[in-house]
């Protein structure tokens, strides 16, 4: 009973490891469509998930896993705070957002524009990490940590 318990403690720390890695998702073309092939990339831990897309310099997502974002007014705005460190864990830039939730579904958040397409670029050329902070309705903060893709290099 011991041994299975182990094991099962171990594959549980296994998945928890590999769910904290970047992933991606190749989507061909649909000339139908008028849709060009692109790639989606994936980071997800506990929290949630941050979505964007190879097509899209200036477009993300972002999931709660728990709860719902709590968004204001009828254009469902959520305000949020996004911090840019480096390796060291060293605050180096903060500013405040406002994105999007999806009408139909709560738990997931779309920004577009300048500052998201300044998200995107340091996600991809930096070292560290993007922190992102929204408030989730009845639940405390949406805490956010997106790691930077140099980050493996």
């Amino acid at each position: 009973m011991k041994k299975i318990l182990f094991i099962l403690m171990m594959f549980c720390a296994a998945i928890s490891i590999n769910a904290q890695e970047w992933t991606s998702t190749d989507y061909e073309a649909d000339e139908l469509k008028g849709q060009e092939s692109y790639t989606a990339y994936n980071f997800t831990d506990e929290t949630g998930m941050f979505v964007y897309f190879s097509n899209y310099d200036d477009y993300y997502k972002i999931c709660t896993l728990d709860g719902i974002f709590d968004y204001k007014g009828r254009y469902h705005q959520l305000k949020v705070i996004i911090g840019f460190y480096d390796e060291n864990d060293k605050l180096v830039e903060k500013f405040n957002d406002w994105i999007y939730v999806k009408e139909d579904n709560s738990q997931i958040a779309g920004a577009s524009g300048k500052k998201s397409k300044k998200v995107i670029t340091y996600i991809k050329q930096n070292m560290g990490y993007v922190r992102i902070i929204a408030e989730r309705y009845g639940k405390t903060n949406f805490d956010f940590k997106v790691p930077c893709l140099n980050n493996d290099k």
